[in-house]
């Protein structure tokens, strides 16, 4: 579909966007053997690993970094994800709290 209206072009752009960082990927889980043959660390490191990754701390390390910071392989750079953060912060805080938690 052809268009020249700004508004129909800015639906497209956000709904592709938030379709593209919707996508999960399945993981395969981690071998036990493999796991446990690596160091091991104290309870408490431990529990501070295990601690939820909440969508407040995501935006604050999100908006500290450099602007020319690479986020994702497809090379969009953090300047995108704070310019979008409006439209895309819900799905981007839950893509890393995904990643943290599988």
């Amino acid at each position: 579909m052809l268009t020249s209206s700004t508004e129909e072009v800015g639906r497209e752009f956000v709904s592709y966007y938030k379709e593209l960082l919707r996508t999960s990927k399945p993981t395969i889980p981690p071998r036990a053997k493999v796991v446990h043959c690596g160091a091991c660390i104290n309870a408490d490191s431990h529990d501070l690993l295990l601690t939820l990754v909440t969508a407040d701390d995501i935006k604050q390390v999100l908006f500290i970094m450099n602007d020319d910071k690479a986020l994702e392989p497809d090379g969009y750079t953090s300047t995108f994800f704070k310019k979008a953060w409006n439209i895309v912060g819900d799905d981007f805080c839950s893509a890393v709290q995904d990643f943290f938690a599988s």
